[in-house]
């Protein structure tokens, strides 16, 4: 069964991406978020696929997981050395390292990324 979004969103996701690893959708904003990591650029567009816009265009490598969190999207990118990185959802026009490959124990690029506010502190797992 396909639902009425996904008779919306398929023509456009069929006919815009090369290779569009993850898919984050922010229901309270009414965005979709994505990376594709064949043209490296971050994605949002609303819900339904309009006021489709791109963002970093050119400058993610190997960009996979996508996750929103208040008014930040996370990504993990899959580099030798970087592992989450981040921007402002308002003005997504440059990127911050918050997590190296190095501060975690994994020998394998990233996949999934999950943020979650612990106490006082933001907490990022990768997996």
């Amino acid at each position: 069964m396909i639902c009425q979004q996904d008779k919306i969103l398929r023509p456009f996701w069929i006919s815009n991406h090369k290779s569009a690893e993850n898919v984050f959708a922010d229901y309270d904003a009414n965005k979709l978020y994505w990376v594709d990591s064949a043209l490296k650029y971050l994605g949002v567009s609303n819900l339904d696929g309009s006021g489709r816009k791109h963002f970093l265009e050119g400058l993610l490598y190997k960009p996979f997981g996508v996750v929103v969190y208040e008014d930040q999207i996370f990504w993990t990118q899959w580099t030798s050395t970087e592992a989450v990185k981040k921007t402002s959802k308002t003005s997504p026009t440059t990127a911050e390292t918050v997590v190296t490959k190095a501060d975690t124990s994994q020998d394998t690029a990233p996949f999934a990324i999950v943020v979650s506010r612990s106490t006082q502190t933001l907490q990022c797992e990768i997996c």
